[in-house]
């Protein structure tokens, strides 16, 4: 059967921004003992719905665990969305959220929860592709603006690496040579 092990802990940082202080883990119904462990520290929103629904949907409510739980599934992304969704709904019924809300809240999020997930996307893409240069040898800082990564330091001058996937261009500055590639939009 499905369940939580802990009550959600919670610590307010910022007026919508709040820290989970006790990890805790949902165990999956007809998954075979398959579990999901959101961890200490993780910070979410609760539920993600515009101001203009909070009269019905405010961000908690007896759903805020399995909110969590949605928000985890999106930032960590090692499933698909379809089915971060379909633990959504199930949790919420584990919580004994009435149908006809959990329904609309998980329709809402089959709506229009491409757009979190596309941004949890792309940031996970250019952590991604960070990782190769540390084994370089690269000393290298990085910073994000306007959805391109931007590199610069010992073994690699600046790099532009748009989310698509692209390398605008590569300055060559090291010890060991870096090629320069210029690639078509």
């Amino acid at each position: 059967m499905s369940s939580f092990t802990k009550l959600l802990t919670v610590t307010k940082i910022t007026a919508r921004r709040w820290r989970i202080e006790k990890a805790f883990t949902y165990y999956i119904k007809k998954e075979g003992g398959q579990s999901i462990t959101v961890p200490k520290n993780f910070t979410t929103d609760f539920a993600s719905v515009p101001r203009i629904f909070w009269i019905i949907f405010p961000p908690d409510g007896s759903y805020t665990q399995s909110a969590v739980l949605h928000d985890w599934l999106y930032f960590a992304q090692f499933t698909t969305r379809r089915y971060a969704d379909r633990i959504f709904l199930e949790s919420m019924k584990v919580l004994k959220v009435g149908w006809l809300k959990r329904r609309t809240l998980w329709l809402a999020v089959r709506i229009g929860g491409w757009k979190p997930w596309n941004m949890h996307k792309r940031r996970k893409m250019k952590i991604l592709f960070l990782i190769p240069l540390l084994f370089l040898g690269c000393a290298v800082t990085a910073h994000i603006k306007n959805d391109k990564v931007h590199l610069t330091g010992y073994g690699a001058e600046k790099v532009e690496y748009y989310p698509d996937g692209k390398i605008k261009s590569l300055s060559k500055h090291s010890p060991f040579e870096l090629p320069k590639l210029e690639l078509d939009n």
